[in-house]
């Protein structure tokens, strides 16, 4: 009886999915402390959700998994919501969970006149690991938001810029 628990233990294990996570960039920004930095959650060889854990002073302040199909959809995510505005909205588009696809950063640039921009990533597999791009094809680290201040008040974000591996 014992041996039959152990095989059925040991088969178990065996068949168990396999799961891993990769750090995909470091997120900054010059208005705000806190810190993210996004991973993306593998599942047999495919893309399953985004993770971003935020840090303020080297501290935890939030960890969320995002399945990738609500970031798929038209509305996308709302990683950032401040004074009822959709600051930062991120999307995937022409996605496939085992080979990456398009991510796009749509992020308020003015809160008085509602303007907005985009910036586009893109998310491929390379190898077992899923990196982001930019349309040119460097590899990025990080990514540093830049306020958007209209007489010293912060109204958006100007820029996201990236650095590279």
């Amino acid at each position: 009886m014992k041996f039959l628990m152990t095989f059925f233990t040991a088969l178990l294990f065996s068949l168990s999915v396999f799961a891993e996570e990769a750090k995909l960039c470091v997120i900054t920004a010059d208005i705000d402390p806190v810190k993210g930095t996004l991973f993306v959650e593998v599942v047999d060889g495919k893309a399953d959700s985004l993770r971003i854990i935020s840090t303020e002073n080297q501290k935890i302040t939030g960890d969320d998994s995002y399945p990738v199909e609500t970031l798929t959809g038209r509305e996308g995510l709302v990683a950032i919501q401040r004074s009822g505005h959709d600051v930062v909205v991120l999307r995937l588009a022409n996605f496939s969970a085992d080979k990456g696809g398009v991510v796009i950063i749509d992020y308020l640039y003015n809160g008085i006149t509602k303007k907005r921009r985009q910036l586009k990533l893109n998310f491929v597999k390379e190898g077992t690991a899923f990196v982001l791009r930019t349309e040119e094809g460097q590899a990025i680290n990080q990514l540093h938001f830049k306020g958007h201040r209209i007489f010293r008040q912060v109204v958006g974000l100007k820029s996201i810029e990236a650095s590279f591996r």
